[in-house]
């Protein structure tokens, strides 16, 4: 797909405000300009901005090129974050709203280093949260400030995000993929999303595999059984005390079985007692592109956050995205979906060991066979 000269810079970790773009309003703590919303379908809306090229970006970082006369790095100020097995968080960085094509176009990167789009029955991708029903062709609004995660991605060319019928469906793992984002009405304005990386797994697979990229910290923490909506770790209170930071090696050993291919059972459903919970709280630093040139230091996306409980009684797991933090504001990712449930029979004593070790004294867990 031919484009023109590149604007984006694109950070591992991290992503800039452009100099001189319209920012929320609320002081210098990241007060939010209004309350969070949901992103929602619109009719195409025509922008004054002048035109601006295409935007692109690559795994590293990428030297910015000089801008087009009478360009605006405002006249699409988005950043686009990619965070677990390919999520994407597109945060709204002016004080004004602003609409996304439903025109989006995922790319792979082929074996001789360029980037296809990939094949699949229109479209490919939709700006959903919740897969309900949209009007074909409808622009998507985003309020000034806010984050829109939608449904993520699952490599396959139909039917890859909610279930759809499909003549033909093809998998397109693995590889490594990205996003071209455009504005509304005005789509030689792209944004490209980080490159993510997607090996071949599939369902819950898959979703584990993306909790365990890039955890940055994380906390452990006993938890009791009665659980509640709203509760401390998924529902389920905290034993205030208990709470313990892992270090470095025991976050690799997490990430580790998190993403084993082996040892989890997503096929079956128990009627079981739950006891023995331990709760983590995992923090990430999404990788963020952000349009135009970019300056001014602060970073749109600062972490996504991940809950997972370990039920020994059950031998079951549940995990769930639970937020997007970004400079102005806090946004829900459950908003009343269910968590991710597998049980962990064949890695029972490899958890319970990672258990014992990031709780040390826990008398329950030490009797727990």
């Amino acid at each position: 797909m031919a484009r023109s000269a590149p604007r984006v810079v694109a950070w591992a970790g991290a992503a800039l405000l452009a100099a001189g773009c319209a920012k929320p309003g609320g002081d210098a703590q990241g007060v939010p300009p209004k309350p969070s919303a949901s992103a929602s379908a619109s009719a195409p809306a025509a922008s004054a901005g002048a035109s601006a090229p295409a935007a692109s970006a690559s795994a590293a970082p990428a030297s910015a090129s000089a801008s087009a006369p009478g360009v605006r790095t405002s006249d699409f100020p988005v950043a686009v974050g990619v965070y677990g097995a390919g999520r994407l968080a597109i945060v709204d960085m002016a004080k004004h709203d602003e609409e996304i094509s439903p025109r989006v176009t995922i790319e792979k990167r082929s074996s001789d280093g360029s980037w296809k789009a990939v094949p699949g029955e229109a479209p490919i991708f939709r700006w959903t949260e919740d897969c309900a029903p949209a009007k074909a062709g409808a622009c998507t609004r985003l309020q000034g400030g806010s984050t829109f995660s939608p449904v993520p991605w699952r490599g396959r060319s139909c039917g890859g995000q909610c279930s759809a019928p499909c003549e033909e469906n093809a998998n397109l793992l693995p590889g490594d993929f990205r996003w071209v984002v455009r504005a509304c009405g005005h789509e030689e304005r792209e944004i490209t999303s980080p490159v993510v990386s997607l090996p071949d797994r599939s369902g819950r697979a898959l979703e584990r595999w993306g909790f365990a990229q890039g955890i940055t910290s994380a906390e452990a923490v006993r938890l009791d059984v009665a659980a509640r909506p709203g509760a401390g770790v998924l529902g389920y209170p905290r034993r205030n005390g208990t709470e313990k930071p892992l270090s470095r090696e025991a976050i690799a050993d997490l990430a580790g079985a998190l993403a084993s291919e082996q040892g989890y059972d997503d096929a079956v459903e128990r009627r079981c007692a739950s006891r023995d919970l331990v709760g983590l709280v995992l923090v990430y630093e999404p990788a963020a592109s952000t349009y135009g040139e970019m300056g001014g230091g602060i970073k749109p996306i600062g972490s996504a956050t991940a809950h997972v409980v370990l039920d020994f009684g059950c031998r079951r797991m549940l995990a769930q995205w639970v937020g997007v933090r970004t400079v102005w504001r806090d946004t829900d990712l459950r908003r009343g979906k269910p968590p991710e449930s597998t049980y962990f029979d064949g890695l029972a004593p490899r958890l319970l060991a990672f258990a014992r070790a990031a709780l040390p004294g826990d008398r329950e867990l030490a009797a727990v066979k």
